[in-house]
């Protein structure tokens, strides 16, 4: 049984509390991206793959109802950091308002 906590962030984050939730991830990422223009999230991130899927997996139209300007931390880690892929993020999604300087690196231990 999902604990409160799980419960509350599956409901923010827009998850069925029984989904796993990387593989949901994988099959739609705009999800995340729509719980953060919807709910004005100000701090969410991922791993480095995860802007990467983002950008392949959403259309232009799709892009375009998203409001990503209450996004002031994007933090970025568990894997190799590609500065490429930040980069390109931050210019997919700037018409969305999100902002490169929201990037954030998280240590990667191993």
């Amino acid at each position: 049984m999902a604990s409160d906590r799980e419960r509350v962030a599956a409901d923010v984050f827009g998850l069925p509390d029984h989904a796993d939730v990387a593989l949901d991830f994988v099959q739609n990422p705009l999800r995340w991206l729509t719980a953060i223009s919807k709910y004005r999230a100000t701090h969410s991130g991922g791993p480095n793959f995860a802007y990467e899927l983002c950008m392949r997996r959403t259309t232009p139209e799709q892009r375009a109802a998203l409001d990503l300007s209450s996004w002031t931390v994007a933090f970025c880690g568990a894997e190799r950091i590609d500065a490429d892929v930040v980069g390109r993020f931050a210019e997919t999604f700037a018409p969305q308002g999100f902002r490169s300087g929201a990037f954030f690196p998280l240590l990667r231990l191993g």
